[in-house]
């Protein structure tokens, strides 16, 4: 610093007041022109094809490159303050004199800036780590999804697998018992007036529930001895979609499926196994799958 002082010294007493202050105030008005049209390079920037993307990011990085380029300018004309320290004040013309006076307000607006850069870094960061946040949370809950998805599939597959089995074993036990279908006309006519509701023969407007289950007697304690009359039957309610009534047929398939005489007797035939396939059937409720199997009984 002092060998530029030296060498500065030499140039202030030459030059003559009025040259001098000519000069330095068109240098100042050249270096104010420069300050006022920064914020104009700033906006020109804008568009520019290499600013990231997302507009509130491309926001920022503009404001934050403003900020710096006006950094560096005040760094520039700071430094140059601190060249006119080198210098005794009563060599320094009226505009450096000037300037130096203005150097703490600088200074003031320097940090001011800088400060505000770090700010918009902080934002950055901040925003950068919630953004982690939020994908390593969606991420976590598309797993959790997937993780629920499978598993009722799984669930669902089990129930499937499970009913089929049991229906399955229900349909074999019921071929096993040696007894036929006796069916009353009207029993009769509401067994084909289901086959027809059942392949949309005639019916292809009407919606269908049914139901097949046991009836029985007196009471429905199964597996157990204390049933007095068990039937199978057959009970589905049909509806068209145009209108809101509906209709129920039921009937009973056989007269009497098993009895207390059955349940109670151990010497029956097939006791042990009728009694297996009424708490089987119980269990599972048969489909119109299985409708199908009872239509063999005409």
């Amino acid at each position: 610093m002092l060998s530029n002082a030296e060498t500065m010294a030499p140039e202030l007493q030459s030059t003559q007041p009025a040259v001098s202050a000519k000069r330095d105030k068109k240098k100042k008005k050249s270096e104010a022109v420069v300050v006022d049209e920064q914020p104009a390079v700033s906006s020109g920037n804008q568009t520019r094809p290499d600013s990231p993307q997302g507009d509130e990011a491309k926001s920022k990085n503009l404001y934050v490159e403003a900020i710096s380029k006006r950094l560096r300018n005040l760094k520039k004309k700071l430094g140059k303050l601190e060249q006119y320290d080198a210098v005794p004040k009563d060599q320094l013309n009226v505009d450096q004199q000037q300037a130096l006076s203005k150097r703490p307000e600088l200074q003031a607006t320097f940090k001011e800036l800088e400060d505000i850069v770090k700010q918009f870094n902080l934002l950055d960061a901040e925003e950068i780590k919630a953004e982690k946040v939020a994908r390593e949370q969606r991420e976590k809950e598309e797993q959790a999804k997937i993780e629920r998805a499978v598993h009722d599939e799984k669930r669902q597959n089990d129930i499937n697998t499970s009913t089929l089995l049991r229906t399955i074993i229900a349909l074999n036990r019921l071929t096993a018992i040696p007894q036929t279908v006796q069916l009353s006309p009207e029993q009769w006519q509401t067994l084909v007036y289901f086959k027809q509701v059942l392949t949309g023969e005639g019916t292809l407007d009407i919606r269908f529930e049914l139901f097949l289950g046991l009836y029985v007697g007196v009471t429905s304690t199964l597996p157990g001895c204390s049933v007095s009359t068990v039937w199978l039957g057959l009970q589905f309610t049909t509806s068209r979609n145009t209108s809101p009534s509906h209709r129920s047929h039921s009937f009973l398939l056989f007269p009497t499926l098993i009895s207390t005489a059955s349940l109670n007797s151990s010497s029956t035939p097939h006791h042990h196994q009728r009694h297996r396939f009424l708490a089987s059937l119980m269990r599972s409720k048969l489909t119109a799958y299985k409708m199908k199997f009872l239509m063999q009984y005409q």
